[in-house]
């Protein structure tokens, strides 16, 4: 009963955020001094906290009527599916008028560009290892020598090992990290 009560109370808070969301999207909609371009950013980036909010209540709802007995679950879909039905009209009326807005000023980039991501982040570090072809003999040596280049560079503290690792790997090795079984 615990958790059904924490639930309810959970959902009743999601709920008032999600009210909260729709009066934003109200307000940002009858501001006239925003420009197209910004309103329709404002708009869409409200809306989807709202539909997140949606999925996420709607989750919750299922799992308060997992936990209902009965003879209340009739009723607890019948209130449950009103309350979304005010969440999810609000929704479908932001989304129409965000299309009018868009419509209305076809000159307003709706595609903004994707944020660059620097060379760094999308490249392997230049490590000198010696290749590990599977060796038992050759582990320890082949450890010592990845860890002791990854702590070295101060630059490196934040690397993810696997990929590194595993691009030292030749042979027999490379192969099984590919997630085929070697024949031999």
């Amino acid at each position: 009963m615990a958790d059904l009560s924490r639930l309810l109370a959970l959902r009743n808070g999601g709920r008032v955020v999600a009210a909260q969301l729709i009066q934003k999207l109200q307000d940002i909609f009858a501001n006239a001094d925003m420009e197209p371009a910004q309103k329709i950013h404002e708009l869409e980036s409200k809306l989807v906290e709202l539909k997140t909010r949606y999925d996420m209540l709607e989750d919750m709802d299922q799992h308060i009527q997992d936990l209902t007995g009965e003879e209340d679950v009739q009723q607890e879909i019948e209130a449950t599916d009103a309350e979304n039905a005010i969440i999810q009209d609000a929704g479908d009326l932001c989304r129409y008028r965000i299309n009018t807005l868009r419509r209305a000023n076809p000159d307003v980039d709706h595609h903004p560009p994707a944020p660059s991501v620097s060379s760094r982040a999308t490249s392997r570090p230049k490590i000198a290892l010696p290749r590990f072809n599977g060796d038992i003999l050759q582990w320890q040596q082949f450890w010592q020598a990845f860890v002791a280049e990854i702590e070295s560079d101060a630059s490196l503290a934040d690397i993810n090992n696997v990929p590194q690792f595993l691009q030292s790997k030749k042979g027999k090795e490379s192969f099984n990290r590919s997630g085929y079984a070697s024949a031999a």
